[in-house]
């Protein structure tokens, strides 16, 4: 096996890739290996497999080996391990049948694997030109043979050839991108036109469409992969059309290992011939276009087999299979103030971002509510990643808080924190933005409290019974014995009011005293610590006063 860069016939192209026939969730759809469900596929036998999307394990076809693709559904390969190709896998489309003069006109080829059929050629004993049928499919629309012309060749990458001029076969529309945007197969090639005993052949079926995702891929120098558009049948021995040919079908095959020695095709099926060909008749059927051909795999390809045809392409990935995951942050209280953010690991650059349900087009996205979110990445190889996520709601936020000697604290753990001046329409109190805090003065604290990127504030706190612990601005009030078990007394300079009060605040006695050394009774409280607020009209003072 020869250690050297294929040359390939390839072009390099830029796809935009819609996720049509591929897994989309937690997925990588250029190196998509599946699951493994089917086990694994060995043909060492002719044989066939019909369209449809497989998981295995490893896939070989022995040399020597044809396995026809049969079905409508496109061929979709999902391959753990190897697959290894010495045979040939082919989902070409049908040959059109020739017209047989005096009889009848060519019927149109059958096209598999999503490859679409071609039109039948046409046929009348006693009147002509009679129009041959389009083709199916995107390119096969107004492509039929018309004024004793050859069938129109189907479009795809390319117009479809014209077998003549203005009474020529129509070349098929151009339909798709070059760039595999939607994976479309093949459409039919157009019938001939014929009549008067004229039998004109049928048109080729379009190609179908191979899309294989494996561990490695190996073509041997035997191995053959197609998806070629059919023939057009000709017009036996009369005098008018051969149909036209299908156009090519769509290769798209990755792998981060690559190794191609034989064959991958996926040309355009030649128009049919005509036993008068040339003014004024152009009987000859128009040539189908040529398909897609992609090729994903990481570093470079080894080989020295050909790729065909000239407009297909091939895409180097990057050393390092990329994937995607998803963080998010919970939505607060049902609001719509989830996050989430696509993480990209690998050599990737990201080129396009697409959220769903919602629009956006960027790594994170902002005020999700509640419910499940798809995110699918676009890469610099235009290969798609996606990954979900679940935007669920935070639980409540403790704002809870409990009051001490001297402070107020918040009862919420691993969490941050943001103290407010209730009073000042809640402003920022600078600094304080620990669990506890120490109040220097009577007011009205709050604590805004977050936790999980969510935030919500606790109730605001009243402090009315902040003093000192002596009445060092007037020595002439006392109160003893302090600490005491009961009975205390207090020196008044003056008859004041006298207010007891719990370190929350809480009133629990209060009396009016004259000037003079005055008894206060406090037996019946329970032992602790309380504040003693004494106010006169020229002063107040609070002390702390102790109960044992």
């Amino acid at each position: 096996m020869a250690n050297k860069k294929v040359l390939l016939k390839c072009l390099l192209m830029i796809p935009l890739l819609s996720a049509m026939f591929l897994n989309v969730a937690n997925s990588q759809t250029c190196f998509n290996r599946g699951t493994g469900s089917n086990g694994a596929y060995s043909a060492v036998a002719n044989t066939s497999i019909a369209g449809g999307e497989y998981n295995f394990t490893s896939f070989n076809i022995a040399s020597g080996v044809t396995v026809n693709v049969t079905g409508t559904s496109p061929l979709i390969i999902h391959c753990q391990d190897s697959v290894i190709i010495n045979g040939t896998l082919q989902a070409n489309g049908g040959n059109g049948t020739d017209g047989v003069a005096h009889v009848s006109g060519g019927i149109a080829g059958v096209g598999v694997a999503g490859g679409a059929n071609g039109g039948d050629g046409s046929f009348a004993s006693s009147s002509g030109p009679i129009t041959g049928g389009f083709g199916s499919g995107q390119g096969g629309l107004t492509n039929q043979g018309d004024g004793w012309s050859g069938g129109g060749g189907a479009g795809y990458s390319t117009t479809g050839d014209s077998s003549g001029s203005v009474s020529g076969g129509f070349g098929g529309l151009q339909y798709g991108t070059l760039f595999l945007t939607q994976l479309d197969p093949g459409s039919g090639g157009g019938g001939g036109s014929g009549g008067f005993d004229c039998g004109a052949g049928g048109g080729g079926a379009g190609g179908g469409l191979i899309v294989i995702n494996a561990g490695s891929i190996v073509i041997g120098a035997t191995g053959i992969i197609s998806c070629d558009g059919g023939d057009g049948g000709s017009d036996g021995s009369g005098n008018c059309g051969g149909g036209g040919g299908g156009s090519g079908g769509a290769l798209w095959l990755a792998a981060p290992s690559f190794v191609l020695d034989g064959v991958i095709s996926a040309i355009g099926g030649t128009g049919g011939g005509s036993s008068v060909a040339g003014s004024p008749y152009y009987g000859t059927g128009a040539n189908g276009a040529d398909g897609r051909i992609r090729l994903d795999y990481n570093g470079s390809i080894i080989g020295s087999g050909s790729c065909t045809p000239a407009a297909g392409y091939h895409t180097s990935r990057p050393a390092q299979e990329p994937s995607i995951s998803i963080t998010s942050t919970l939505s607060c209280f049902g609001a719509n103030n989830g996050t989430a953010t696509a993480i990209l690991q690998g050599a990737v650059n990201p080129i396009a971002y697409i959220w769903s349900p919602v629009s956006g087009s960027t790594s994170t996205i902002n005020g999700l509510a509640l419910g499940d979110y798809i995110c699918q990445v676009t890469d610099t190889a235009y290969c798609q990643l996606s990954d979900t996520v679940t935007i669920t709601e935070n639980p409540a936020i403790d704002v809870s808080t409990t009051i001490s000697a001297g402070e107020i604290s918040a009862n919420a753990v691993s969490s941050t924190f943001q103290w407010l001046n209730c009073s000042s329409a809640f402003a920022i109190i600078g600094g304080e933005t620990v669990q506890d805090f120490t109040y220097s003065s009577n007011g009205s604290y709050a604590v805004e409290v977050t936790t999980n990127g969510c935030a919500d504030t606790s109730a605001c706190v009243d402090i009315s019974n902040f003093g000192i612990n002596n009445p060092t601005n007037d020595a002439s009030v006392a109160i003893y014995p302090n600490p005491g078990t009961g009975l205390f007394f207090i020196d008044l300079p003056e008859s004041a009011l006298v207010q007891v009060m719990n370190l929350s605040g809480l009133q629990l006695f209060e009396t009016t005293m004259n000037k003079g050394s005055q008894q206060i009774d406090l037996s019946l409280l329970a032992n602790g610590v309380y504040w003693v607020k004494i106010s006169s009209p020229a002063n107040t003072v609070v002390v702390r006063l102790i109960k044992m």
